[in-house]
């Protein structure tokens, strides 16, 4: 399924968290930091997407960038058999 989105959509997730589009809610929480940059009218800016790396989630594990994930494949420096 694809759910084209546009400024005004956007502009709805940054500030509300969600936004319902041709019968579909999508929800977006963090660890999705929102920055909304708009002109005098509102109709017209940018709006930004960041990721809290730090975040704990409630059900899940803390987030890790790739390059501090060990491949469980690879035997650790210490544990070599």
């Amino acid at each position: 399924m694809t759910l084209d989105l546009n400024f005004q959509d956007l502009k709805k997730i940054a500030l509300h968290g969600r936004v319902v589009k041709n019968g579909i809610t999508l929800i977006v929480g963090r660890p999705l930091i929102p920055d909304v940059k708009t002109d005098e009218t509102g109709n017209v800016g940018e709006v930004r997407f960041t990721v809290d790396e730090t975040e704990c989630r409630p059900r899940g594990p803390w987030l890790m960038k790739p390059s501090q994930v060990q491949d469980a494949r690879k035997p650790s420096l210490g544990t070599q058999s």
